[in-house]
This record gives C-alpha cells, sequence and structure tokens, in this order.
C-alpha cells in the first residue's frame, strides 16, 4: 500500500522518465531506418551502375570476337574478371553467350543448370547470392542474340551487414547517454517542482510565512518567486480581512444594539398606534351608530309624512261617517224625511270613497316599503331576446313619456339572447327610468336617457343606462343603494327604487353594479351580469 501511495506521488516523475525514453528510442529507431533505407539505396544504385558498366564492357569485348569467330582471346578476357572475383568476391561469376538461332556460343565459369530465364530471375535482388543478368548482344546496333552472366556482391552484403552492426550499436549508445542526461535533468526538475509542491501545501495548511528558495534565472525560479510573491499577498489580505471582521463585529454590535432600542422605541410607537385605532374604531362605531339612528330617524319622520295624510284622512272621514249616523240616527227617531235619507246617502258616499282612496294609498305606501327584500317568485328563468325585453319597457313606459318632455333610447343588437329572468330586467329598466324622471331632471324641461347592451367574452352582458341630468354629489354616490335614502323624502320619493335594484342585481342575477356621476354632466350605471344566470327559480 506505501509502494502504491509512493508510486502515485511520484507519478509525474515516472511519466516524464517513460517519456524521455520512449521519445529517445524512438528518434533513434527512425534515425537507424532512415540510414539503413539510404545505404539500401546507395548500394543498389551502385550494383546498377556497375551491372551497366559491366554488361557495356562484355558486350563491347564480345561483339567483334563473335564477327570473327575467335572466342579465344575473349575466354581470356572472362577468366582475368572471373579471377578478380575470386579474389575479393565481387564481380562476374559466369559469362554465356547464346546466338540468335540460340545456340551457346561460349561459356565460362560456374553456372547453374539450367540457365535462369528472364522469366525466373527474381527482380527483388538478395545480396548474399549472385546476381543473374541476361542483356542483348548487339552488333552495330542489331540484335545478334544475347549474352547471360553471374554477378557477385557478398562482400556489399557482408560490408553492409557490418556497418547496420556498428550503426545500431552506437544508436543504443547515444539512446542510452541521452536518456541518462535526461532523466537526470528531469530528476532534478521534479525535485524542484516537488519543493514547489510541499511550499504550496504549507500555506494550504495555514503556514502562510513559508517561503522557498528562488535563486537563479530560468522558469522555476521565476515560479518561485511568483509563488512566494502570492504567499506574502495572501498573507496581507488574510491580515486586511481579520482587520475588517474585527470592525464588522464592532460594527455588528452597535447595530444589534441601536436594533433593540429602535425596536422598543417602534414597539411603543405600535402600543401608542393600537390604543388611537382601538379609540378611532369605537368613535367609528359610535359614529356609525348615530348615523344610523339620524338615518332611521329621518327614513320614520318621511313614512310618517307618507302615511300621515291618507291615514289622517281616513281618521277624518271616519268621524265624520261615525257623526252623520249619530245625526240620522237621532233624526230618524222623530220622522225620516226622504230628503234626510238622500242627503245622509250622499254623504256616506262621499266619506267611503275618501276613506277608500286614503286607504289605498295607505296601502300603496306599504307595499313599496316591504319591497325592500327582493321578491320575485313570480319571475321565471328561460331564454329570450333581450332586444325584445327593452322594447316591452319602452313601450310601457311610452305613455308616461308622451305627457313630458324627456326621451327613453336604447341600443340593443337583435341577435342578443341570454338565459335570464326577463321580468326582472324589465323591472330595472324601469326603475332606471322612473329615478331620471324624478330626480336627474329636476328643474329641466328636456332630458335624454339611453341604454345599450353589449356582449363581453361572449359570457357576459353589460347593460350601460346613462342620463344627462344634474348628476350627483360624491357623498349621495356613496349611498345611492342604501334602502330608503332619498333626496325627496316626503315629496315623492321613498328610498326603494335603486335598492330594489341593487338587490336583484346582486342577488337574483349574481352579478355587479357600479355608478358614475359627476354634477352638471349626468350619471351612468353599469351592470355586467352572466349570459347564462346560475341562479334556479
Amino acid at each position: 500500500m506505501q509502494f502504491i501511495e509512493k508510486l502515485h506521488t511520484h507519478a509525474l516523475r515516472w511519466k516524464i522518465l517513460a517519456l524521455i525514453i520512449f521519445g529517445i528510442g524512438a528518434m533513434t529507431s527512425v534515425l537507424i531506418y532512415i540510414n539503413k533505407s539510404t545505404v539500401e539505396m546507395l548500394i543498389s544504385d551502385n550494383v546498377d551502375t556497375v551491372i551497366e558498366q559491366t554488361s557495356l564492357m562484355i558486350n563491347m569485348a564480345a561483339a567483334p570476337i563473335s564477327t570473327s569467330g575467335s572466342m579465344n582471346d575473349f575466354d581470356a578476357f572472362v577468366s582475368v574478371l572471373l579471377k578478380r572475383q575470386q579474389q575479393n568476391e565481387f564481380g562476374l561469376t559466369y559469362v554465356v553467350i547464346v546466338d540468335e538461332s540460340g545456340k551457346r556460343i561460349m561459356s565460362t565459369g560456374v553456372f547453374p543448370t539450367p540457365l535462369p530465364t528472364p522469366e525466373s530471375i527474381s527482380k527483388k535482388r538478395n545480396y548474399s547470392e549472385p546476381i543473374h543478368i541476361r542483356h542483348p548482344l548487339l552488333i552495330k546496333g542489331s540484335e545478334v542474340g544475347y549474352l547471360q552472366y553471374g554477378f557477385s556482391t557478398r562482400h556489399i552484403d557482408d560490408a553492409a551487414q557490418k556497418a547496420m552492426e556498428r550503426m545500431i550499436f552506437f544508436g543504443l549508445l547515444g539512446t542510452l547517454f541521452l536518456a541518462l542526461f535526461f532523466s537526470i535533468l528531469g530528476v532534478r526538475l521534479i525535485k524542484r517542482l516537488e519543493y514547489l509542491a510541499d511550499a504550496a501545501k504549507a500555506v494550504r495548511d495555514g503556514n502562510l510565512n513559508y517561503r522557498v528558495d528562488a535563486k537563479g534565472s530560468d522558469e522555476i525560479s521565476q515560479l518561485a518567486r511568483y509563488f512566494n510573491d502570492m504567499a506574502q499577498t495572501v498573507s496581507e489580505r488574510i491580515d486586511d480581512l481579520q482587520q475588517m471582521h474585527h470592525s464588522l463585529s464592532m460594527l455588528n454590535t452597535s447595530l444589534e444594539e441601536k436594533v433593540e432600542q429602535r425596536t422598543e422605541q417602534l414597539q411603543t410607537k405600535t402600543n401608542e398606534l393600537q390604543k388611537n385605532i382601538d379609540e378611532l374604531t369605537l368613535r367609528r362605531n359610535q359614529l356609525i351608530s348615530s348615523e344610523k339612528l339620524a338615518g332611521l330617524g329621518s327614513i320614520v319622520a318621511g313614512v310618517a309624512h307618507e302615511l300621515n295624510t291618507p291615514i289622517g284622512n281616513s281618521v277624518l272621514a271616519s268621524t265624520t261617517m261615525i257623526d252623520m249616523i249619530q245625526h240620522f240616527e237621532n233624526e230618524s227617531y222623530e220622522k225620516l224625511r226622504r230628503s234626510t235619507l238622500a242627503k245622509f246617502i250622499e254623504h256616506m258616499k262621499e266619506s267611503s270613497q275618501i276613506l277608500l282612496r286614503n286607504s289605498e294609498r295607505a296601502a300603496t305606501l306599504i307595499s313599496s316599503f316591504k319591497q325592500i327584500a327582493v321578491n320575485q317568485t313570480n319571475d321565471i328563468k328561460r331564454k329570450f331576446k333581450l332586444f325584445e325585453s327593452i322594447s316591452n319597457v319602452a313601450i310601457a313606459l311610452s305613455p308616461i313619456l308622451k305627457r313630458s318632455t324627456y326621451q327613453f333610447q336604447f341600443a340593443v343588437d337583435e341577435t342578443i339572447e341570454i338565459e335570464s329572468y326577463p321580468g326582472s330586467i324589465e323591472q330595472i329598466v324601469t326603475n332606471f327610468v322612473s329615478n331620471s324622471i324624478l330626480h336627474a331632471f329636476e328643474g329641466r324641461t328636456e332630458g335624454r336617457m339611453k341604454l345599450t347592451a353589449t356582449l363581453v367574452d361572449r359570457e357576459i352582458l353589460q347593460l350601460e343606462f346613462q342620463d344627462d341630468g344634474i348628476g350627483m354629489e360624491p357623498e349621495i354616490v356613496s349611498r345611492i343603494f342604501d334602502p330608503f335614502f332619498t333626496t325627496k323624502l316626503g315629496r315623492g320619493g321613498n328610498g326603494l327604487g335603486l335598492h330594489i335594484v341593487y338587490n336583484i342585481v346582486t342577488m337574483l342575477l349574481e352579478g355587479e353594479i357600479s355608478v358614475e356621476s359627476k354634477l352638471g354632466i349626468g350619471t351612468r350605471f353599469i351592470i355586467r351580469i352572466p349570459v347564462i344566470c346560475p341562479s334556479i327559480c
């Protein structure tokens, strides 16, 4: 295990050594291969040159001899050449001359039997064996046969082998020397790098005062100087950070104290504000109660005023009828006259009519007061054309509008069809028109009212009712939907019309209603209800 850890620790050293040995070995192998190829090429070129010269020489010597027919001189010439080959193992080994008919004219030396043919002669030469050459025999440019001879190159092959052995020996020796040189150089380099690694480890472990020897001018020395500068910078930065940390700690302590003080102050302020809020809430509730009582008193006064006239008239009529009955009873005991009976019947009819009219008036007012809660039990949910429903309202209101100078217009697409409560929608429009006639056009001889209907996203129907009346103040707008709220209490208004509209829209039709009004410009009501009302009748 320790050996493996050590091997991992010095992995760079082994990698460098292996790289050096592999590089030098590869370079030496390449040089040996190049030198071997060069030697073989030179040998091949020299042998080709010698063979060409030998062929030319033999051809020049054999041509005149073959014409004269005397072969002794040529045999002597060839014998000299063969003798030289035997002395240095380089040169001719045999010579054979054949005429154009294929007859052997001359042969000398040791030649193989049978003679090698051009087809059997290998193009790849083996210099350890004789080379067989066949060359045309030319006389005055004409081929009259051929000559074939053997050529020995054994001494060339031996010399090449010895040269290769010496080359490999010196190559291996140079490789070993270079490997040793670079190994020593690499070990020294690795030792210096290990020294720098130990220094970096010391700095990592917190020894910021550790410094390395930076003598020299090579790259390793320059790296060592950079390392020392880095360690010095890191040490200074850490000192600065420690001072900043100390300052931040003091500042944090001071901030915590300030935060605690501010928290206490805020808590005190919060308690005071909560106390003020509680007091304001109590006063608001008291004001609301007072306003409700005041509103209730105003409503009661208005209701009493409205009911006072018909009920007072009814009481007066009833009292008159009792007096007349008593008077008639007294007279009838004495003597009943026809004129007395006729007068009694006439007075009774008048008093009964007065009593009936005032009773109906009181019943009507009481019925209106009961409409604070929406009661639409007689309305049925169904599909209908909105244009037809609004047209029915316009027809019903036409007698009232004809007697006045006010105009009512509506813009409704005839294709709009909804599933809702037509009677409730007609009541909404009727209440809008009545409210405008009663309040919006006070003091004016003419006025215009318009109803517009549009579809929003094919699921919501938007109704807009607008008049060009006198408008309302903001405080009136904020209370316009309250029950019994009216600006004409005791003068024809009971404060229930718009409250009923609000209840129909929000409760029955499950929609929403809003109002916009400006003094001198007019008032606009906006209603948004579902095209298919979800309410179940």
